[in-house]
């Protein structure tokens, strides 16, 4: 039932966010709203999955079991590349729609935002749908799951995914706004005194993400500090040392219109950045302790 559910939910993102480019007005902003909801939805039932042991989804067999504790089985949901993924994708979407809720006195603007937007949706949807879904079952039910990666048992662990993941989506506000101010200059001084707010909070949360994950490979693996060895480790330093430069120029350019095609060039750069390192991280192209 929960395979049917996710893949549903996965599939009516493909539909409502196609809908949400066609139509126009009040139907445009109400489509949007369902296709970024329903990545959301779709990750609480694979967590719910988890959470009572349905050990007939094969995500949940090969990253669980029914002896772990409340915390782990939980954080067994993002353990894996497609209950990662998933989790960065229902991330991206309710961050893209309180974005375009924050552009709602300027209706053209959010229309064109809307339109990006779900577009943005369409690509991670038919991803993670057609070829990493998290909702792929048995036809059977194993009674018992193989548990999942003692080195992923650290209550670190468990939280840092989930803010590093909040801080990297948090960039699709400013790759939007990138394109707004080439669209719209006239509204400028809007979009970046938004823009200035996303930049706070993705840079804020990017930081606390990134050092939880290094306090936790120095404390779990004994390395030699904390970028010492792992690639992916390293990664994560691209879009960060980018985000402060960007979040600068963010600044500089609401304060006085300065610099506003660095800005705009940044915006663009900090947020492929993101989607580089996330797929690098989780998709075991580099060879790296994160490939467990």
């Amino acid at each position: 039932m929960i395979s049917l559910i996710g893949n549903f939910l996965l599939g009516s993102v493909l539909v409502t966010a196609s809908f949400a480019i066609i139509v126009r007005g009040n139907l445009r902003w109400w489509f949007f709203c369902l296709s970024s909801f329903a990545p959301f939805v779709a990750f609480s039932s694979l967590i719910y999955g988890f959470i009572v042991s349905d050990f007939s989804l094969r995500n949940v067999f090969f990253n669980s079991s029914s002896i772990l504790p409340l915390i782990y089985k939980i954080s067994a949901g993002w353990a894996s590349h497609e209950g990662s993924i998933l989790l960065w994708f229902s991330m991206l979407s309710i961050v893209s729609l309180v974005y375009v809720r924050a552009l709602k006195e300027l209706k053209e603007s959010q229309e064109f935002a809307i339109i990006i937007l779900a577009f943005i949706q369409i690509l991670f949807g038919s991803f993670i749908l057609f070829s990493s879904s998290p909702f792929t079952s048995f036809s059977f039910a194993p009674e018992e799951g193989m548990g999942l990666n003692p080195m992923l048992q650290d209550m670190a662990l468990s939280i840092h995914p989930p803010i590093l993941y909040l801080g990297n989506v948090s960039y699709v506000a400013l790759f939007v706004s990138g394109c707004l101010l080439l669209y719209r200059p006239e509204d400028k001084k809007y979009i970046l005194a938004i823009s200035k707010l996303f930049s706070s909070f993705g840079l804020f949360m990017l930081t606390i993400g990134i050092g939880l994950g290094a306090w936790w490979a120095y404390r779990e693996l004994g390395w030699g500090g904390y970028w010492f060895f792992d690639p992916v480790e390293n990664i994560s330093l691209m879009p960060w040392l980018a985000g402060i430069a960007l979040h600068h120029f963010v600044v500089v350019s609401a304060r006085n219109g300065k610099f506003l095609r660095t800005t705009i060039l940044l915006s663009k750069l900090v947020f492929l950045l993101t989607i580089y390192g996330t797929f690098v991280v989780r998709s075991g192209i580099v060879s790296s302790v994160h490939s467990f």
